[in-house]
């Protein structure tokens, strides 16, 4: 087929519904790959520090977040309450396919309500392992 469809490029642990249509070639045309040399690209963090590459990771994210603010202002967005598909648009579909437990109940239905940005962007959870080498982990900055 010479189209894509949106739902196809997009992350599969998050199904987000997009009525929209593209041509292949424009998305390859349109794409920053074809800029991008690979072999350069692969391994951008060489001659960078922990820290350079801490910071750059944060930047990165904050501005992921900030672009899916700007999108949920814009547009309206729903989640399914008992899955994880998101509907970007109209209020969710009458389509009955969500597999979630319980679902027979429902008979397959989803429960649409407002997404959070949490619903798009999970947040972020870091772990702290102890260096079995190292010296013990600082509980000065723990929180409960």
């Amino acid at each position: 087929s010479d189209f894509v469809h949106a739902e196809d490029l997009c992350n599969k642990n998050r199904h987000v519904d997009i009525d929209c249509w593209t041509k292949v070639d424009d998305v390859q045309n349109d794409s920053e790959m074809d800029h991008i040399r690979p072999l350069v690209q692969l391994h951008p963090e060489q001659g960078k520090g922990l820290r350079d590459i801490s910071i750059g990771t944060m930047a990165s994210w904050l501005d992921m977040i900030s672009g899916t603010r700007k999108i949920m202002e814009k547009y309206s967005v729903w989640t399914c309450g008992y899955c994880p598909e998101v509907q970007v648009g109209p209020k969710g579909h009458k389509v009955r396919m969500c597999k979630a437990s319980k679902h027979q109940s429902r008979d397959g239905l989803h429960a649409w309500q407002e997404a959070t940005i949490d619903d798009l962007v999970g947040p972020n959870f870091v772990w702290h392992v102890r260096n079995p080498f190292g010296p013990p982990l600082s509980n000065n900055l723990k929180r409960y």
